[in-house]
């Protein structure tokens, strides 16, 4: 069956998710740690143009690892949920009584990870590991959140043959290589009954009534940054078609994609798709910046100024819900076989 989440907020309301949570001091003086209880590390991140990067990732994952970032994370998470109406699609059996196990690979602050611990029966054990441990100290006891590279080799203690659903989320942009990666997820689920699911957003916007110019800053951000990430070597561009055959040469079977059509703002008078539009419009606002500023300074020569100036142009396009465009969702699911 499908799991279906509650949606609710998770104590934290619209406005207090708009904006990042203040900083608070720690035992530790080197550590600072967040109203979410996430720990960041001065020591193993740097500056740079007013954002902060992992040091041993550096040149690699080109997204920031600061508080501004976890709270971007957590609302792209609601805006998934929101778009979805639940946390995952594949067939897992979380019947009560059976131990299923859940691996969630680049699980950023954790928040689905928490989410599914939460909200599934007993039985269920969700692991969640990321290049950087931004996840909050106070979690469910029946979750637990590692260190781990998922392009390097897998650890050992992940375990073959081990896992019901392997879960990855807006990793487009991260990987290198992803029938490595899909080889790797397959080697690790269970025989016959283990599924992973992939959810990703294609952030180049779509409009069919004309009220978006060719020649919109949207438009102009989008193609900035999936140029940049293409020259970069992990290309943050949604090919469906290279994606499902990609599955198919791993070695899946029963693989099946689901598509969303999700508003960039909140115009539509549809009350669902106007909620669905609304988080879109938050999440996107919060993004324009995160992800383009080292893809566009590093790669593309932009300076900060620049990008900031195209930044707060499409912000006022996304506010004045003039351009009536979407963006489109993945979802992919596929099983192991044997």
């Amino acid at each position: 069956m499908s799991y279906n989440s509650s949606d609710r907020d998770r104590a934290r309301t619209t406005t207090e998710m708009a904006r990042p949570p203040q900083p608070m001091l720690s035992l530790d003086p080197e550590v600072a740690v967040d109203r979410r209880g996430v720990r960041y590390n001065p020591r193993k991140e740097y500056p740079e143009n007013d954002r902060f990067y992992n040091f041993k990732h550096n040149g690699r994952y080109l997204f920031p690892c600061d508080e501004e970032e976890g709270n971007r994370l957590d609302i792209m998470h609601k805006t998934f949920t929101v778009a979805r109406g639940k946390l995952f699609s594949a067939p897992v059996n979380i019947s009560p009584g059976y131990m299923c196990n859940i691996l969630d690979l680049g699980c950023g602050t954790g928040i689905w990870s928490i989410d599914v611990a939460d909200e599934a029966p007993e039985g269920v054990r969700v692991r969640g590991v990321d290049l950087v441990l931004i996840q909050p100290e106070a979690i469910p006891k029946n979750v637990e959140f590692l260190q781990m590279d998922v392009e390097a080799p897998w650890q050992q203690d992940v375990g073959r043959d081990s896992w019901d659903l392997i879960h990855l989320r807006t990793l487009n942009g991260s990987i290198q290589n992803y029938p490595q990666l899909y080889s790797r997820i397959y080697s690790h689920l269970k025989p016959r009954v283990g599924y992973m699911e992939q959810v990703e957003i294609d952030w180049l916007p779509r409009c069919s009534d004309g009220t978006m110019s060719p020649y919109a800053d949207i438009l102009k951000w989008a193609t900035e940054l999936l140029s940049a990430m293409d020259i970069h070597g992990r290309s943050m561009r949604v090919d469906s078609q290279r994606t499902m055959a990609q599955l198919r040469e791993a070695g899946f079977v029963d693989i099946k994609e689901e598509v969303i059509k999700v508003p960039i703002s909140g115009w539509p008078s549809d009350p669902i798709e106007r909620e669905r539009g609304r988080w879109l419009a938050l999440g996107l606002t919060k993004s324009l910046s995160a992800l383009a500023l080292a893809p566009l300074t590093r790669i593309k020569g932009r300076s900060k100024a620049e990008i900031d100036d195209l930044v707060e142009r499409v912000r006022n396009e996304v506010a004045m819900r003039r351009i009536q465009a979407h963006c489109y969702v993945y979802v992919w699911t596929a099983r192991r076989p044997q």
